[in-house]
């Protein structure tokens, strides 16, 4: 399916839904499908610039963790903070933070991330939300495909469907 094709389905799906935190399943499970990754490789993660933190939205059952806003080594808050785009295929040998994939996972989804994107959910100048897929794997080859320009591009799209959204009340 082409992005725009799916733009406009997860725009159907998302205006049908009634409370803010149904919002959460279809955005995931949809950008799952369209970059052909599982569930759990797609993060969703709530910019709160009065708390100065980060919160994580999905995948469900991690929930209850936060990431300072100010966090050194951190994708997830340079992306907020900084409003960058970023698409790392050797992400594994990256300087970062193992929270998402280790000690927030599920014990079964707790798998290396080899490759990632992340995107800001912009809003009146600043980010709301990020977004992070990932290809997680054994090794580098285990994960799959690199991600592309091109899916970094389609990344962005959906952010901006993303920006009309209320995730904070997700």
């Amino acid at each position: 399916m082409d992005i725009e094709s799916f733009l406009q389905n997860l725009k159907v799906r998302l205006d049908a839904v009634t409370s803010a935190d149904e919002l959460l399943k279809p955005i995931a499970t949809g950008i799952a499908g369209f970059f052909s990754l599982r569930d759990h490789e797609v993060g969703v993660f709530a910019v709160n610039h009065k708390k100065h933190e980060i919160a994580f939205l999905w995948p469900q059952g991690v929930t209850t963790g936060h990431i300072p806003l100010k966090a050194m080594n951190s994708l997830v808050a340079k992306t907020a903070n900084e409003l960058v785009t970023t698409l790392d295929n050797s992400f594994a040998k990256s300087r970062h933070l193992f929270i998402f994939e280790f000690m927030l996972a599920e014990k079964s989804d707790r798998i290396p991330i080899q490759k990632i994107m992340s995107v800001p959910v912009i809003a009146n100048g600043e980010s709301k939300a990020v977004i992070q897929v990932v290809r997680k794997g054994a090794d580098i080859a285990d994960a799959g495909e690199d991600f592309t320009d091109q899916d970094l591009s389609a990344l962005v799209k959906i952010a901006d469907l993303l920006a009309l959204y209320n995730l904070q009340g997700a």
